[in-house]
């Protein structure tokens, strides 16, 4: 124990000969991050600020947690940034812990920024999930952390104000409309943190990738939900629950009461029954009791009895995993009497028939597979695969297209098509198109807008309508430039811009451009 003060000071000394402070305020060191977030992620101050603040608080809370391990990443990134790679050695362990917790508490600093915020794949996704905060508020501090300047500059989320106006204008009581407007931007706003691997979660999933669909992409589809709830995209929502599952369905993945989820239905989805009847369930057979019933509260476990044909499906997976081809087949073909509509069934008999080498059997059990369910797409692989080895390439390659129009990232049906020489589908029609798309449709025009007026420096803001089956530019106005030929020669330029097609009718947006005269 005498020789732990030792160690700290040495620790401690370490710490500020990298540059570190192991206990300096947060608020001394937010001011640098602040300006990095308004230069290269293009916020505004107090927005940036708020952004700052939310880091700070999960930092601290990870700070705060008990225990002296390094068992989260924010603790092992900043022992990294603090000490460099390789675990702690022994005798420094106590002294390294506590400098990290210390420079967590101390909040985010310039120095730790580009520890926590690195350019990485999925790197947005992964800090909204990690910090709870949106997509867009990621992308600000990723380009604050390397110095890029963001593509565009960040628009905080929809606030639902527009939401509320439309559920107002259907005749939704105010106090309802402000709920439904607030349940669903908290919903959306939290994935994909709320993406749990439970029955919420997964229909959270499920609804997340109908709407506002048109992308099978995890990270456009948290990008989507992340703008907020937009009139458009909410219509959306109520229009899948109203078919899936009704008010009581809104009722629990929004945690909306009852009055407001029937309201949030029937304004969206006015032509859909709002609560579904479920099908009437078969009368069981009249069984004779048991003449020994076991007695409550036994003691004993109580184990839920497995129905027939899953007994049967687990012994025939079981037979497969030890190449028992035909003793698998056997007990997957009983399971299949039992219950004809179980996809999965279907597919068992087909993977055992290609075990063994009859690909017409196989092509038929897949091909029933795939007809009980349509969004699998590894259903559709195996049965390409079946065809491909039947001879069949054109049905072959039909079959991993159509797996690739669920899925584009399915990798087994694209290196599928590329070795029977098939090319993959056309991607389908995103609802708007992506950002990435819009900067690459926009960018180019830049030096056209500046060569309106050689002499004008500042901002230009230009709000275009696009038509989806075009792609063209149909309005467009600006502000910032007051010169009224100036302006008109501007907007030409624009006007000539077309964007990708997309499936909704029009879309507006708003585009700036910084515009400063040549040197």
């Amino acid at each position: 124990m005498s020789r732990r003060p030792q160690r700290l000071s040495f620790a401690l000394a370490l710490l500020t000969g990298l540059g570190f402070s192991a206990v300096a305020p947060a608020s001394a060191q937010d001011a640098a991050v602040v300006r990095r977030l308004v230069q290269f992620g293009q916020m505004e101050e107090g927005d940036a600020r708020d952004l700052v603040r939310k880091v700070d608080r999960v930092l601290a809370a990870d700070a705060e947690r008990g225990g002296d391990r390094f068992d989260t990443d924010l603790r092992r990134e900043t022992h990294q940034a603090l000490f460099g790679n390789g675990p702690p050695p022994r005798a420094e362990y106590y002294e390294r812990i506590q400098a990290v917790k210390e420079r967590l508490a101390g909040g985010l600093t310039s120095l730790t920024l580009p520890v926590h915020f690195q350019a990485r794949p999925n790197a947005s996704v992964l800090c909204a999930h990690a910090y709870g905060i949106t997509i867009g508020e990621c992308d600000a501090l990723i380009a604050a952390a390397t110095e890029t300047p963001a593509a565009l500059p960040y628009l905080p989320p929809d606030d639902g104000r527009a939401l509320v106006g439309e559920l107002r204008s259907g005749r939704v009581n105010r106090r309802v409309a402000r709920e439904i407007a607030s349940k669903l931007r908290d919903v959306m706003l939290g994935v994909p943190r709320n993406l749990t691997n439970d029955q919420r979660g997964r229909a959270l999933l499920q609804l997340m990738e109908q709407c506002p669909g048109g992308t099978s992409d995890r990270e456009a589809q948290v990008r989507a939900w992340h703008v907020g709830p937009t009139p458009g995209l909410a219509r959306c929502i109520a229009g899948a629950i109203a078919r899936r599952g009704g008010a009581s369905m809104a009722q629990g993945l929004f945690e909306l009461s009852p009055n407001a989820a029937q309201a949030f239905l029937s304004w969206g989805a006015p032509g859909a029954s709002a609560q579904p009847t479920p099908p009437t369930p078969p009368t069981p057979p009249r069984t004779r009791p048991p003449r020994n019933p076991p007695p409550r509260n036994s003691g004993s476990p109580q184990v839920s009895q497995m129905s027939a044909p899953e007994a049967l499906r687990q012994q025939a997976r079981a037979q497969f995993r030890l190449r028992n081809y035909p003793a698998a087949l056997s007990a997957y073909e009983q399971a299949s009497q039992l219950e004809p509509d179980h996809a999965g069934t279907w597919a068992g008999v087909g993977a055992c028939k290609a075990a063994m080498r009859d690909y017409p059997g196989a092509i038929t059990a897949y091909s029933q597979a795939v007809r009980l369910a349509p969004e699998n797409d590894g259903y559709f692989v195996s049965l390409g695969r079946a065809y491909a080895q039947n001879g069949q390439r054109e049905a072959a390659i039909g079959a991993l297209q159509q797996a690739m129009r669920i899925d584009r990232n399915n990798m087994s049906a694209r290196e599928g098509l590329r070795a029977l020489g098939g090319e993959p589908p056309p991607p389908p029609l995103p609802e708007v198109p992506p950002r990435d798309a819009i900067i690459a449709t926009m960018r180019p025009l830049e030096a056209g807008v500046a060569g309106c007026s050689p002499t004008f420096s500042g901002r230009v803001v230009f709000h275009l309508i696009i038509t989806g089956e075009t792609g063209e530019v149909t309005g467009v106005s600006s502000e910032g430039v007051e010169d009224p030929n100036e302006a008109a020669c501007m907007e030409s330029v624009v006007q000539s811009a077309r964007f990708p097609r997309f499936t909704r009718e029009e879309l507006t947006i708003s585009y700036p451009f910084e515009i400063a005269p040549p040197e």
